[in-house]
């Protein structure tokens, strides 16, 4: 069960970066390199929106 709080609380700490507009969905295991390429996937749709 705590796994569960930690990656849900990883998620909405990457949702934060885009003011909650969207939940971005994690698989376990939440590896650095995983946490880093949503983080720059929602980033990237984040630039998208402001500039569309």
């Amino acid at each position: 069960m705590p796994c569960v709080a930690v990656l849900h609380a990883l998620s909405d700490a990457i949702a934060s970066l885009d003011s909650y507009r969207a939940c971005p969905s994690l698989d376990a295991p939440a590896t650095p390199e995983t946490l880093l390429r949503t983080i720059m996937r929602v980033k990237a749709q984040n630039q998208q929106g402001e500039s569309g």
